[in-house]
């Protein structure tokens, strides 16, 4: 489930297993891990985007572990999701000699919906409520919930919601949030996430199911900024980026349409829609660039990198509305608004510390003032002392 792989590929296990085993490619040699280790890292690259690798480090690991399921599983999983190949898909099912765990029972459930036999999908996971033990048996209604929701089987996966015997666990409040998103119930379902980002900040999944959400609900300059926050955890995150390229996108679009509404001639629509590339243009420089490269968004001309943002220069006479352009800017006023946000809590954070700084520093200063004066009437004690013995024995 999104939030929990997350927090594992976060983990410095899962990060020492990716190091050994890029490394271990790079050089050519053998890989130590096991066949779940593997399976484990073929996921990520699938989550991350990176489908050959995730299909060459599943291949890799069937062919060290020919028995292993974990492998077959990711790879039976890539010809459903992404190739749409159900022979293929079969042919890697067919191969799987261990069929009483979890995932085995979420990939049978979600090749028979593939190949469009929903009723079959759904007899296989009650099915797998007879055989499944310990965590997998407890795990099943909220991974089962979440299989049928990504195929929109509502009604189905509220069901499957139901029979999870701990309802305060984070997989089923993620679960409930993506229930309530599904039954359109968007004020529900944003204070359950909400929640359970306070409780885990540093989570990139919740982040992006939130934001995912908000684009959903038309909220875009929303779904902007929650992913923001996810790319601030890791800008190297593929599926952040298109969701944040969707969401400038889908407030594009928004803008636009509006442009066409309140323009009714060609050279109006003409000015406005390139102010309101410019403004985009931006947008993308801003969400994506880093203090070493302006923005992440660039083309190749003439050998050349050519960033994204753009410059405009448009001569126009008096009196020709040259104003309406100002109101493409309101295009980046949320994210400006957040950036402004982010910018005064770290000078009040700075000023915090600049204070402490100071008042420690007073504090050090006053200390050792005391220390010297201290030190200085122990000195004139020590001369009036002997002052006084010499003045005793001169008699």
């Amino acid at each position: 489930m999104a939030g929990s792989i997350d927090n594992y590929y976060n983990s410095e296990e899962f990060k020492t297993n990716l190091n050994l085993y890029e490394t271990s490619k790079r050089e050519g040699k053998s890989c130590i891990l096991g066949s779940e280790e593997l399976a484990d890292i073929a996921e990520y690259y699938f989550e991350k985007g990176k489908l050959a690798d995730a299909k060459e480090t599943a291949e890799y690991a069937a062919s060290l572990y020919p028995d292993a399921t974990a492998p077959k599983i990711v790879l039976a999983r890539y010809y459903i999701m992404v190739k749409k190949d159900k022979e293929k898909a079969k042919e890697c099912i067919e191969k799987i000699t261990e069929c009483n765990d979890l995932n085995y029972a979420l990939l049978i459930a979600e090749y028979y919906i593939f190949t469009e036999k929903k009723e079959k999908a759904i007899m296989a996971l009650d099915k797998a409520l007879t055989y499944l033990e310990d965590e997998d048996l407890l795990d099943l209604p909220a991974e089962a919930c979440n299989l049928l929701l990504d195929y929109g089987m509502t009604k189905q996966a509220k069901h499957y919601l139901e029979l999870d015997r701990d309802k305060s666990s984070n997989d089923y409040l993620r679960m409930k949030a993506r229930m309530a998103f599904a039954e359109r119930k968007y004020e529900e379902g944003a204070e359950i996430m909400e929640r359970l980002i306070d409780k885990d900040p540093f989570n990139t999944g919740l982040w992006k199911i939130l934001a995912i959400e908000q684009n959903n609900f038309d909220k875009y300059s929303n779904a902007a900024t929650s992913i923001e926050y996810a790319l601030a955890i890791d800008d190297k995150d593929a599926e952040a980026y298109m969701i944040l390229g969707n969401a400038f996108f889908k407030m594009c679009n928004y803008q636009l349409n509006r442009i066409m509404q309140l323009h009714d001639d060609v050279v109006s629509r003409d000015k406005m829609i390139i102010g309101t590339l410019n403004i985009v243009s931006g947008l993308i420089g801003a969400a994506s660039g880093t203090p070493d490269m302006p923005s992440g968004v660039y083309g190749l001309y003439d050998g050349r990198k050519v960033y994204a943002p753009l410059y405009n220069i448009l001569f126009a006479n008096a009196g020709s509305s040259k104003g309406d352009l100002n109101f493409c800017r309101q295009l980046a006023k949320p994210l400006k608004d957040e950036m402004r946000r982010e910018y005064e809590g770290k000078k009040m954070e700075y000023e915090r510390l600049m204070a402490a700084y100071e008042a420690k520093r007073k504090q050090k200063a006053a200390e050792q003032k005391r220390k010297t004066a201290g030190q200085r009437m122990q000195t004139t004690d020590w001369l009036t002392t002997k002052h006084l013995f010499l003045s005793q024995s001169g008699h």
